[in-house]
């Protein structure tokens, strides 16, 4: 299916085909098994919406190793590119963030070893899903512009972009949408595994916020040791969690 939605895009963004990976090169990738997982679910989100909601949506992965995921939008057709080296870091990030939490005292207390076994593989699917929906509401936000002019917000902080209130309410629309849809997904597993257990909940809510988290300190580059408000591309990323 990636085949067809990278021809699809070659209709409309030509200049963009040539960088987009194809399913024979997916040995570029550190995980491949992982890295198929992650992008079929991303083609199965993107082709689920585009039907819900009456919008061509198509996925595609850009041979770059920057760790940077990016909406694009022209003639009411949006793409949702993510990078090799987001697909590639993702997985370190989830697992480090699961160990962190899984010694956590109260977790240590709570987590049951079969909780603990499968942790890492739902936190995989539910920060993924939190990643492409935000770059889905993009294209939601960005649609409604009409235009012929191509558009496009991507996730990597930029120091050297004005600051424009509109970019920083569109990243924590996008935020909250990620993250609703994340949250809806995980509420899903939780009543066909562990219905009505407070316990589950908390543990993988919380375990799930640490992980998102930790996704928008690496899009920040970690350098913003100083809190701003109206200043570069994104809101500072402690604000977005805190929100």
């Amino acid at each position: 299916m990636l085949e067809e939605h990278r021809l699809h895009i070659k209709d409309i963004f030509s200049d963009l085909y040539p960088h987009l990976i194809r399913e024979s090169e997916f040995d570029i990738f550190q995980n491949i098994d992982f890295a198929s997982r992650c992008i079929n679910s991303c083609l199965d989100i993107c082709s689920h919406v585009s039907e819900k909601l009456d919008i061509k949506i198509y996925f595609a992965v850009k041979h770059d190793l920057r760790f940077n995921a990016k909406a694009i939008v022209k003639a009411n057709t949006g793409i949702v590119l993510i990078n090799v080296g987001l697909i590639n870091k993702l997985e370190s990030i989830v697992s480090k963030s699961a160990e962190i939490f899984l010694h956590e005292t109260v977790a240590q207390l709570t987590t049951t070893p079969e909780e603990k076994s499968e942790l890492e593989t739902l936190l995989s699917d539910l920060c993924l899903t939190y990643l492409v929906y935000h770059e889905i509401a993009h294209i939601i936000q960005l649609t409604n512009l009409f235009s012929s002019e191509t558009y496009n917000l991507e996730e990597e902080y930029s120091v050297d972009s004005l600051f424009n209130i509109k970019n920083h309410v569109y990243e924590f629309d996008a935020d909250l949408f990620g993250v609703s849809m994340s949250a809806f997904t995980l509420l899903e597993h939780l009543n066909s595994r562990y219905p009505k257990n407070i316990i589950s909940l908390f543990n993988l809510l919380t375990s799930l916020l640490f992980s998102i988290s930790n996704i928008i300190i690496f899009f920040s580059i970690d350098k913003f040791e100083t809190i701003y408000y109206k200043l570069h591309s994104h809101p500072h990323p402690l604000i977005r969690m805190i929100k």
